[in-house]
């Protein structure tokens, strides 16, 4: 949902303003005192579940995953409440708000679809990137030091090597004698070449890699 709300701004603030009619309409009509418990549960299932990662800043998804059903159930509750509301004869209030959910539902989609190609890309990017290493250094001498630049963080939603890299490159070339360095620049990779004998530059782009050569 905080995807689709960065991605698709307009739609998500009709839906908010529509959800936000809804719960003033069925405040005004039904008071506090008459809100169904279970919306009142859900509402505690999206506060409660949120509280261990508050002060994380910018999370990771997955730990959004609970608050986000307990939200999606809330706002099917909102729906149907707000189509409850409306009286029979405002057909063109039925209508739109059929639109509005029939949008929500394919934005979501197309958004889901996007991201499974993303996922896709991010795997077939690191298996050829190993493949890549492994055929250009494989055997390696021990203690050898590679040092690499521009290593790939993520392709769009889908994480690529926010971890692991070195584990993954000790596995490739089945050393685990070697050093292995990761950095933003070049200029950086020369300042820790400069203390090591025979260390090489890397440098990754996509999932290729080209050793950079001279000082």
């Amino acid at each position: 949902l905080r995807s689709f709300g960065r991605e698709y701004r307009m739609i998500s603030l009709a839906v908010i303003v529509l959800l936000g009619v809804g719960v003033v309409a069925v405040f005004r009509r039904f008071r506090w005192q008459s809100i169904p418990s279970i919306v009142w549960f859900w509402m505690a299932v999206f506060f409660v579940s949120l509280i261990p990662y508050i002060g994380l800043g910018n999370i990771s998804e997955r730990y959004a995953y609970i608050a986000s059903a307990a939200l999606t159930v809330l706002g099917c509750l909102g729906v149907v409440g707000l189509w409850r509301f409306l009286p029979s004869k405002i057909w063109w209030g039925r209508i739109a708000l059929c639109i509005l959910v029939i949008v929500f539902i394919a934005g979501n989609w197309l958004q889901l679809t996007r991201a499974m190609g993303q996922w896709r890309a991010a795997g077939k990017q690191i298996d050829n990137l190993l493949v890549s290493v492994r055929k250009k250094y494989f055997p390696i001498t021990d203690n050898s030091a590679l040092i690499f630049v521009g290593v790939p963080f993520r392709n769009g939603r889908a994480w690529v090597f926010p971890v692991g890299f070195q584990d993954a490159i000790v596995h490739a070339l089945q050393s685990k004698s070697i050093r292995i360095y990761t950095v933003g620049s070049v200029s950086e990779a020369r300042e820790i070449q400069a203390s090591i004998t025979g260390a090489k530059i890397i440098q990754v782009l996509a999932d290729q890699i080209y050793e950079v050569s001279g000082k």
